[in-house]
Order: C-alpha cells, then structure tokens, then sequence
C-alpha cells in the first residue's frame, strides 16, 4: 500500500518526519575537525588553534543530533495523523500542536508547508502551519482522510462498530 494510500485511509496511523542529511555524512564531518584538534592547521584559520577545532566539532556534532528523531535536541519537523487528529511539531522554534479531526475545515499547501484551517476560524486568525513535510499529493490524501472522517461521523454503522 503506497504511503498516500496509507494517510487517506481513515484507519491508519502515520508519522512524517523529514530526514536531513545522513548519518554516514555528519560522522564524515565530524572527523575532520576532531583531526585538528589533535593536529592543528597553521594555514587553515577554520582550524588555526585545537580550541577552534573543538568548537567547530562541537558545532558539526549538535548538527548531527538535530537530525537523528532519538536526540533529545531532535529539531523535526514532526506530522502524526492518527484516528483522534493530527499533531506535529515543527522544530525547536515551533511548538507542538494536536487537532482533532472534527474541529479541521481544510488543509492547503504553500511555499512555507502544510497549511491547516480549523472551523468557524475568524479572518484575523492564523491557520496552523508545519513545515517541511507533504506538498500538493499529501494534502489531497489528508483532505480525503477529512471528508472520509466526516461521511463516517453521520453513519451509524461505523459509531457501533
């Protein structure tokens, strides 16, 4: 079953998460300033003094972390849609939110993400926004999940169930 198949249908729990740059790939970063802390460089002034180096490491080292999700400086972003709504958390600037479904009129995407608008919204109001995950087909699922959501909210079937 494709992932977007997977958002659309209304029984299924999805998380998101947008990896950055692979692990193998900071780990190759990681090494080069933690050479120069042992062997500093007279001609590169990136890695001039080993104090300089060390700070450099541990710049490229916190880099590392924010993009591995069990870091506890994990900066996302986050989307979990669920039975009950959706949540996400956009990163160390962006706090976390949760929606359920029945408070959701629409989704939309922009070019700064995934655009959520929840009723009786007022003009004024904001719609909630995660970056980094979805496009255009992912809020096409999501709106169907929604008005699946809604369809299956009046039948009486699916409440005993």
């Amino acid at each position: 079953m494709k992932l977007l198949d997977r958002v659309a249908d209304p029984h299924e729990s999805i998380e998101f998460s947008l990896r950055g740059r692979g692990l193998l790939l900071g780990i190759a970063f990681l090494s080069i300033p933690l050479y120069f802390i042992f062997y500093p460089s007279n001609w590169l002034i990136l890695f001039h003094w080993s104090w300089l180096s060390a700070c450099w490491a541990l710049v490229v080292l916190l880099s590392i972390l924010r993009n591995i999700k069990w870091s506890p400086i994990y900066a996302g972003p986050i989307l979990i849609v669920d039975t009950e709504g959706i949540s996400g958390r956009g990163g160390v600037f962006d706090s976390a939110w949760k929606v359920s479904w029945d408070q959701i009129e629409k989704f939309e995407w922009g070019r700064n993400g995934l655009f959520l608008y929840k009723k009786n919204m007022k003009n004024w109001e904001v719609p909630i926004r995660q970056g980094g995950v979805g496009g255009p087909r992912l809020v096409q699922a999501l709106n169907a999940r929604l008005s699946a959501y809604a369809s299956n909210k009046g039948d009486p079937q699916e409440e005993a169930a």
